[in-house]
C-alpha cells in the first residue's frame, strides 16, 4: 500500500517534517520526496524515527547515512544547458515544449547512492544488491526502448500565425534565469544556477539570476528582463510559468 501528501511549498521543511512524522507513525516504511528544500524536514523525520527516506535532486546522505536510500536524480542544470546549446547553434525551438528523460540526461539514477545504503547497513546488503540488479536491468530496458512508460507527452498547440524569431549570434548573448524560489536551496534552484554557470563556460553567454518570490511581481520581472534585451528568459516553477 502507499499514501502521499502535498506540502504546498518547496521551502517549508518544518511542515514537511510534521507530515513525514505522521506518515511514519502510521507505519510507512519509506518516503520518496519530490520537495526540493522541504525534503530536509522529511530526512530529519526519518532520522528521528529510524525509517528509510529517498530524497530528490541533491545528495543529502550526510544528514542520515544509516537510512538515506538514495535520491531521485533530476538534472535541472541539463535542461538549462540544453536550452543554451540550442540557442548557440541557432536551433532554439521557440514555442515548442521539450521533454527531459534518462536518454538526454534530464534524469539519472545515482546507483552509488543506493549501494551506499548497503555499506552503511550490512544487514541490508543482500536486499540492496537485489534491488540494484533489478533496477539496472529495468534502466537498460528503458534506454533501449524495450519498456514504454505511458504518460501524456502531447505538445501544447501554439497559436496560429506565430513564427519563431531568427536566432541571434551566440556571441554576446544574454541569458537570465528568474526563479520564484530562493537560490541556495541545495536543490533544483541551485542545480539550475549551476547549469547557467556552465553556459558561461561552454558558450560565453552573459548571465543573470533573479529571484521573483511574489506572484504579483512575476509578470513585471519577466517584462523588465525583456525590456533590458535579454535573448533568453528562463523561468522556474508554477505559477510563474
Amino acid at each position: 500500500s502507499f499514501e502521499y501528501a502535498f506540502i504546498g511549498s518547496f521551502e517549508d521543511p518544518a511542515t514537511a517534517k510534521e507530515i513525514a512524522l505522521a506518515m511514519y507513525s502510521r507505519g510507512v516504511d519509506v518516503i520518496q520526496t519530490a520537495a526540493a528544500k522541504s525534503q530536509l524536514g522529511v530526512i530529519e523525520a526519518a532520522n528521528e524515527t529510524g525509517n528509510l527516506v529517498i530524497g530528490d535532486v541533491a545528495d543529502n546522505v550526510d544528514m542520515y547515512p544509516e537510512g538515506y536510500a538514495g535520491y531521485l536524480g533530476v538534472s535541472f542544470s541539463a535542461n538549462v544547458i540544453e536550452a543554451c546549446k540550442l540557442l548557440a547553434e541557432g536551433n532554439y525551438p521557440a514555442g515548442d515544449h521539450g521533454y527531459m528523460s534518462l536518454a538526454n540526461g534530464g534524469y539519472y539514477i545515482p546507483w552509488e547512492a543506493v549501494e551506499r545504503l548497503a555499506t552503511n547497513n550490512p544487514d541490508r546488503a543482500d536486499k540492496v544488491a537485489e534491488a540494484v540488479a533489478l533496477g539496472k536491468d529495468l534502466e537498460a530496458q528503458l534506454l533501449a526502448g524495450d519498456i514504454t512508460v505511458d504518460f501524456n507527452v502531447e505538445t501544447p498547440v501554439a497559436h496560429e500565425g506565430t513564427e519563431a524569431p531568427a536566432a541571434p549570434s551566440a556571441e554576446g548573448m544574454q541569458i537570465v534565469l528568474i526563479g520564484n524560489q530562493r537560490f541556495g536551496d541545495q536543490g533544483p534552484m541551485d542545480d539550475m544556477a549551476f547549469g547557467l554557470d556552465q553556459c558561461v563556460e561552454q558558450y560565453g553567454f552573459e548571465i543573470k539570476k533573479l529571484e521573483s518570490e511574489s506572484a504579483a511581481e512575476h509578470e513585471e520581472d519577466v517584462r523588465a528582463m525583456a525590456r533590458e534585451g535579454y535573448d533568453l528568459i528562463m523561468t522556474t516553477f508554477p505559477p510563474m510559468t
